[in-house]
């Protein structure tokens, strides 16, 4: 006998304003495996802002998978946008 699993229960996402939830996700859609390059590539990290959707940064690093690469990111953003938070 079939039976299904109850569905996921979706429910609106919630957000204060801007700059409330900022997600932050690597990229290596043009990395070096990606482009098969001979070693040339280009990582990216990016962030972005729920409330309007927007990319307030995205940045080209040595390796998205490094600890401390991604916390001098972190750094160089607080840095930059001090004033907005």
């Amino acid at each position: 006998m079939v039976s299904s699993k109850a569905g996921i229960t979706r429910v609106p996402l919630d957000c204060l304003g801007p700059w409330h939830q900022l997600h932050w996700d690597g990229h290596e859609k043009i990395g070096s495996q990606a482009l098969d390059m001979g070693g040339v590539g280009l990582p990216v990290y990016a962030g972005k802002d729920q409330y309007s959707s927007f990319v307030s940064v995205m940045r080209v690093t040595p390796n998205v998978h490094l600890a401390d690469t991604i916390g001098h990111l972190f750094l160089d953003i607080v840095e930059d946008y001090r004033y907005a938070f």
